[in-house]
């Protein structure tokens, strides 16, 4: 039986087209070194996602390392929210990053607003893209 609740919670499986680029940054501040996630968007907005799992650093490391190639895949994604029993309750976006070595990581908005600016671009990337050329990529 199909889950009620998947019915009513939506995932834009096209999310990604309207990002430009993704990249881990270190930013220096008066306090330190914050380690952030910068998504760069169609329009050159930038929505900027927390790394408080220090993939910055996961990454960095396997840079000295000398390895290369690590990085399988990263996107800006919807995904289903679970309870503990595995009912969907929701829906959020984050930036998924795939290792090779099999490992997932996901950083989420620095700021709740920032789920809301997202919603703000896919719809006006959306209407614009359908407007323009109707049935490809600009």
């Amino acid at each position: 039986m199909e889950n009620v609740k998947e019915k009513e919670f939506k995932l834009r499986e096209d999310l990604n087209d309207i990002v430009e680029n993704i990249k881990l940054i270190a930013k220096k501040t008066n306090y330190g070194v914050n380690n952030e996630c910068v998504v760069k968007l169609f329009n050159g907005e930038e929505i900027i996602f927390r790394d408080k799992n220090k993939l910055y650093d996961l990454l960095r490391s396997f840079l000295i390392t000398g390895q290369k190639g690590f990085v399988k895949s990263k996107k800006l994604v919807d995904e289903f929210k679970l309870d503990d029993e595995g009912n969907i309750t929701g829906v959020y976006t984050c930036v998924k990053y795939e290792l090779t070595n099999g490992e997932v990581y996901r950083l989420f908005p620095r700021d709740y607003s920032s789920n809301t600016m997202i919603k703000n671009y896919y719809d006006f990337y959306k209407n614009k893209y359908k407007k323009d050329n109707g049935n490809g990529k600009q």
